[in-house]
């Protein structure tokens, strides 16, 4: 996930908005199932 983070940090913005196909091509990888469909998985 350095990928997504570094994308993130770079932003300089409050809020981003990506789309589950943005993340992957960020990173260059799928995310996992739980990802798409348990909004918790993101709270960490």
């Amino acid at each position: 996930y350095q990928p997504l983070l570094e994308f993130l940090r770079e932003s300089n913005q409050d809020e981003v908005s990506l789309t589950f196909a943005e993340i992957e091509a960020l990173m260059n990888d799928i995310i996992p199932n739980s990802a798409r469909s348990k909004r918790a998985w993101w709270s960490n």
